[in-house]
């Protein structure tokens, strides 16, 4: 499955955008690291900033396109429990648009089916945003929220 390229401005950046190709049925799925876990009470759970914009120089949260990869046989489980990655949630598109974000494709070179969540990530909607999520790849023992 191959999906048009992204927006770009005079200096080659992906311009943020609601890729037309990505539908509202569609979903993402959001990688979770060791630092997106938390104890509370003596529980661990997922924090708020599993929700929120990405570090690093993108101005969005980093997502995976879930349909390109299931239509290119990729192994979820394999993908998200290797490397940094101890699990993943699933984020429903029509949801994320729903809240007035934008989800868009913007591969980059170690991962073509990277995309992005642009828009007003603040502690309000990230919350909404983890109260929808669901496990894609789940972490014994760690709570959604």
């Amino acid at each position: 499955m191959e999906l048009r390229p992204p927006p770009i401005d005079e200096l080659g950046n992906v311009i943020p955008h609601d890729h037309e190709e990505i539908s509202n049925e569609d979903f993402v799925i959001r990688g979770i690291s060791d630092h997106f876990i938390k104890y509370v009470n003596s529980r661990r759970r997922l924090t708020s900033m599993t929700y929120k914009t990405s570090s690093g120089s993108s101005p969005g949260m980093s997502v995976d396109f879930g349909r390109m990869m299931v239509s290119e046989n990729i192994d979820l489980g394999r993908r998200y429990t290797s490397g940094n990655w101890l699990g993943a949630v699933e984020l429903q598109v029509g949801f994320l648009r729903g809240l007035g974000l934008q989800v868009g494709y913007r591969p980059i070179d170690n991962n073509p089916y990277h995309c992005e969540v642009w828009g007003n990530l603040s502690g309000k909607i990230s919350k909404r945003i983890q109260k929808s999520a669901h496990w894609c790849i789940e972490i014994p023992g760690v709570g959604l929220f």
